[in-house]
């Protein structure tokens, strides 16, 4: 996830992190999504968890109305972005006493858990784009920044099984919606490790084309028109939470 962190704003990490109170700027880490990251392999496989996906919100008048592909897969992913962002190695990029060394292996963490995921899924990457947007692969953006760094970077890991198209939107979404905060990643690196500046372009993708997102959220809503393709697509996002949760849970950031 950019990723870790910041993952995304909707209408709303669209990648619009989960809804909150607002933290101090040390703690605030968003981590790979519009809506969110998990922690717990058993939350993100459960059929339990799946079946409790929101599918309508009701406003004022009582009237029904059906959420966004975007907010629904915010909403029903709200809990395992937290549980990522609340983890110690998201939490120390956006500590004053990083090191080089530390973010090295944020760095490397980050690139362990999608070079596998991008290679597995490079023909559906991209063959899923449209005239309006297109995916941009992270891993060579982080083997850059590792070189910058002198460093090298891990071997991929194995993604999360993939069993049908609205699983893979899921997981999509939870990788695009990390371009958003690693805006944020990126401007407090700037600040607070200097000598990482020439090793942000992971981090300082979202910069590159703001609106990205929203064109996303389009797509996204042309590729999941029915509650089965959405429901899918839920269970990919919170396996592929507990993916990324897996691998930044191994950080030994301090």
């Amino acid at each position: 996830m950019a990723g870790v962190v910041p993952l995304a704003v909707d209408e709303s990490l669209s990648f619009e992190p989960a809804r909150r109170a607002v933290w101090p700027p040390q703690r605030q880490v968003r981590c790979i999504h519009d809506a969110t990251l998990c922690g717990l392999s058993a939350v993100a496989a459960g059929p339990a968890a799946v079946d409790r996906t929101p599918s309508m919100m009701s406003p004022p008048d009582g009237s029904a109305v059906s959420l966004t592909a975007s907010r629904l897969l915010r909403e029903a992913t709200a809990q395992q972005h937290l549980a990522v962002e609340q983890l110690p190695a998201m939490r120390a990029l956006m500590r004053d006493s990083l090191s080089v060394p530390d973010y090295v292996q944020v760095l490397r963490r980050h690139h362990a858990a999608l070079a596998g995921w991008e290679q597995r899924e490079s023909a559906w990457l991209h063959a899923s784009g449209d005239a309006a947007w297109r995916y941009q692969p992270r891993s060579p953006l982080l083997e850059q920044d590792l070189a910058a760094l002198r460093a090298t970077p891990p071997l991929p890991a194995p993604a999360p099984p993939a069993h049908d198209a609205g699983s893979r939107w899921g997981m999509l979404y939870v990788v695009e919606g990390s371009r958003l905060g690693g805006r944020l990643i990126a401007r407090q690196l700037r600040q607070s490790l200097t000598d990482a500046a020439p090793a942000l372009s992971y981090f300082e993708l979202g910069h590159a084309d703001p609106a990205c997102w929203r064109r996303f959220q389009q797509r996204l809503e042309q590729a999941l028109p029915t509650p089965q393709s959405r429901q899918a697509a839920v269970a990919g996002a919170r396996a592929m939470f507990a993916h990324f949760h897996t691998h930044f849970a191994l950080e030994t950031v301090a």
